[in-house]
């Protein structure tokens, strides 16, 4: 993981690692770098001190794999998904800054990944394909896990969703399909 001025000059490395880290997320109030790392068959989340000498420590320790992490707007929350431990399926999970108060978003076979924050912290898009779907479509679902709807169902594939800063739109990656729209 790397650092660099806006204008792309002045590039820092962050981490020392020989392998797989990726999904950065930066924490400003603690001064805090979180990321994924591929260690040991598993890949984990791990947070580094910008501050201090120290080194990275892994903050998630289960079964599985933790990728795509991202910090809420209010940066009181993270949301991240884990694919299981074979790769098969892969579930959306929120958590409070420690780690101390985390619960499932998703709990359906199939794929749910690439989440990402609506900018009034109340909801997460995501990406997802179960086993009663053809395709990847995109779904919103509230932070306490109890409203999720889908938003939409396209012939192709929509993955990695951002909602616009006033909340009007969503601009996603799209796999087309042989059917135009």
């Amino acid at each position: 993981v790397y650092q660099a001025k806006r204008d792309g000059s002045e590039i820092k490395r962050l981490t020392n690692y020989s392998g797989y880290d990726g999904f950065p997320a930066y924490l400003k109030s603690k001064d805090r770098l979180y990321f994924s790392r591929w260690q040991n068959g598993q890949i984990s989340l791990y947070a580094k001190s910008l501050t201090r000498n120290l080194a990275p420590w892994k903050v998630t320790k289960t079964a599985g794999h933790d990728l795509g992490l991202q910090l809420s707007p209010k940066e009181n929350q993270f949301v991240w998904f884990r694919f299981s431990p074979d790769f098969k399926g892969s579930q959306i999970l929120v958590s409070d800054l420690q780690f101390k108060n985390t619960s499932y978003l998703t709990l359906d076979s199939g794929v749910n990944w690439s989440p990402s924050w609506h900018p009034n912290g109340k909801s997460i898009l995501y990406s997802a394909k179960n086993t009663t779907m053809n395709s990847y479509d995109l779904f919103e679902v509230s932070t306490d896990g109890k409203c999720k709807r889908q938003i939409t169902s396209y012939a192709g594939d929509e993955f990695f969703p951002t909602v616009s800063p006033d909340g009007k739109n969503i601009v996603f990656a799209r796999a087309k399909a042989k059917d135009p729209l």
